[in-house]
């Protein structure tokens, strides 16, 4: 499992590199979610393994918002090792 972490003032050079990684991922699941939106559910579904894909790719825009319940399994999440999960992309 692989977590890379993505920001900056500017937004295009952002959206750029976040394109180049999901571009470079042959074989992966893309999912993209909000992060002032996003729920506990949502996030537990993009980060299962893939019935269809080598690997999961999650993008989550807005990560500053992210809802305290969220937040709080992510952290859980985090404890555990996943061989499933190759990358995690967050904006």
């Amino acid at each position: 499992m692989s977590l890379i972490l993505i920001t900056g003032a500017e937004s295009v050079l952002v959206d750029r590199e976040i394109t180049r990684l999901v571009n470079s991922a042959t074989n992966s699941e893309v999912t993209r979610l909000d992060g002032s939106d996003m729920e506990v559910g949502a996030f537990a579904d993009a980060t299962a393994p893939s019935l269809f894909s080598e690997a999961r790719i999650l993008v989550v825009r807005d990560l500053q918002d992210l809802i305290q319940d969220c937040y709080l399994f992510m952290a859980a999440v985090g404890t555990i090792q996943s061989n499933y999960q190759k990358n995690l992309c967050v904006k």
